[in-house]
C-alpha cells in the first residue's frame, strides 16, 4: 500500500562541480525535525521510468531532494535544465503482528511462559484480537495490553 505523497512537474538541477548529482528539489516535502538522512523511503515516478524504493535525502535546510542516476536520466531522455513529471508514493510497512507480538513476550518471560503453555487455539484468540485492529497505533497498545493479560495468566475475554 502506498499513499501519493506529490505529484508534480519539475525541475531537473545539478549540482555545481565536476562530479554534481542531478538532482529533483521537493520544497513542498520537509525533513522532520529529530528524522536522521533517509529516514523515509519512497516509490518514484520519474515521467514513466520507476523506481520501487529510494530515501528522500536533505539539503540540509529542511528542504528534501532526491538524486537522478544517469540509469534514469537516460530512459526519460532527460538532463539538468529539463523538466520531469515527478510522482512520490509513501513506502508504508505493514506491521508483521505476529512477529512483533512474539518479540513483546519475550521482553516478559513470564507472559512468555504462560503464552507457550497455552493451546494454540487460546494462543491465537489474542493474536486475532491485536490483527482486528482499526490501525498499528491501535495493535500496538493492544499488544501492551495482551501481554500484561498474559502474564497475569488470564485467557483472552472479548
Amino acid at each position: 500500500m502506498s499513499a501519493l505523497l506529490l505529484d508534480k512537474i519539475l525541475m531537473l538541477e545539478k549540482f555545481p562541480g565536476k562530479g554534481g548529482w542531478t538532482f529533483v528539489r521537493l520544497p513542498e516535502i520537509k525533513t522532520p525535525s529529530g528524522k536522521p538522512l533517509g529516514w523515509d523511503k519512497v516509490r518514484a515516478l520519474f515521467d514513466d521510468f520507476e523506481v520501487s524504493e529510494m530515501g528522500l535525502l536533505s539539503l540540509g535546510n529542511g528542504q528534501r531532494f532526491l538524486p537522478v542516476k544517469s540509469q534514469i536520466r537516460k530512459s526519460i531522455g532527460k538532463q539538468a535544465g529539463d523538466q520531469i513529471r515527478l510522482q512520490l508514493f509513501a513506502r508504508i510497512k505493514e506491521l508483521d503482528v505476529r512477529a512483533e507480538f512474539l518479540l513483546c513476550l519475550e521482553d516478559d518471560p513470564e507472559a512468555l511462559t504462560h503464552f507457550q503453555s497455552w493451546k494454540a487455539q487460546e494462543r491465537e484468540k489474542y493474536i486475532s484480537w491485536i490483527e482486528q485492529a482499526q490501525n498499528t497505533e491501535q495493535q500496538v497498545e493492544r499488544m501492551a495490553q495482551a501481554v500484561d493479560r498474559i502474564a497475569a495468566g488470564l485467557f483472552f475475554t472479548s
